[in-house]
């Protein structure tokens, strides 16, 4: 929907690789959905407490750290580096005011090896993702344990998990508006917002099946549904990132050579 959006309101090309990716992530989304639990089991705090103490969660919760950990690291760097620059400021009459040197409009990606650059368009999203996943899950407990406070259990409010886990919930929701606002603000939203997208829907899932036995509910059938969905939104997030870096290649060797890069061969483009 971002895509089509931004063609027809934005007026972007999109190729047809990266139309080609962005079809892969829905279809992966959609297989993936219909082999997931429909039902909804409700845990108590001391339920939480249990899954959060199994190997599966601990490896679960310490990977997905891991992840935000190092590829932070790699991010800050890139920062350092390449800080983002603010726009051009704009005179009353719409030429570039004497008191701003002029800057490109988005001073996001211009001048980045492409190595690097290849690399932030997928380490921004995933890191955004991996906060917002973590955040998913606490919402998912939180309502978890409110829900088991209207049965014989009692109320779960007041135990000191709950407040962990709403603690938790509001630090990582903090950290992804945090990263939503340092991605969109320098990457564009074709590239990076599907790879968020795949990458939050693999590991939410991932995260109900292992931290809240959602395994137990899931026959081989299922299985299989879960695994192929999961795969086809693993190719389309490849696919996204791999297309977006062969047309920025194309529109660079096409400033080079004096030539517009609309003007490439329009097999290249897909109406959409």
């Amino acid at each position: 929907m971002n895509a089509i959006l931004s063609k027809y309101i934005m007026g972007e090309a999109i190729d047809r690789p990266g139309a080609a990716g962005y079809v892969l992530i829905m279809i992966g989304i959609g297989v993936s959905a219909v082999g997931l639990p429909k039902a909804t089991a409700a845990f108590s705090a001391d339920d939480m407490l249990r899954l959060a103490v199994r190997p599966g969660a601990i490896i679960y919760l310490s990977a997905m750290l891991g992840i935000i950990a190092s590829l932070s690291v790699f991010v800050h760097r890139f920062e350092r580096d390449f800080p983002l620059r603010p726009a051009a400021v704009v005179a009353v009459d719409g030429s570039p005011s004497s008191a701003s040197p002029p800057v490109p409009p988005r001073g996001g990606v211009e001048g980045i090896p492409e190595g690097k650059l290849f690399a932030a368009h997928v380490f921004f999203p995933v890191v955004l993702s991996s906060y917002e996943t973590i955040a998913q899950l606490c919402i998912k407990g939180a309502s978890s344990m409110m829900l088991v406070s209207t049965t014989e259990h009692g109320n779960q409010r007041g135990r000191p998990v709950c407040f962990g886990v709403v603690a938790l919930g509001a630090a990582t929701t903090f950290q992804a508006v945090l990263w939503l606002r340092k991605t969109y603000s320098r990457f564009d939203p074709n590239t990076t917002l599907p790879i968020e997208y795949a990458c939050l829907t693999i590991s939410t899932n991932f995260g109900g099946i292992v931290w809240f036995e959602e395994h137990k509910q899931l026959s081989w059938e299922d299985w299989v549904l879960v695994l192929v969905g999961e795969s086809v939104l693993l190719l389309g997030m490849v696919w996204v990132a791999i297309a977006k870096h062969r047309q920025r290649e194309r529109e660079l060797a096409a400033g080079a050579s004096g030539a517009s890069p609309d003007r490439q061969d329009p097999q290249e483009l897909t109406p959409l």
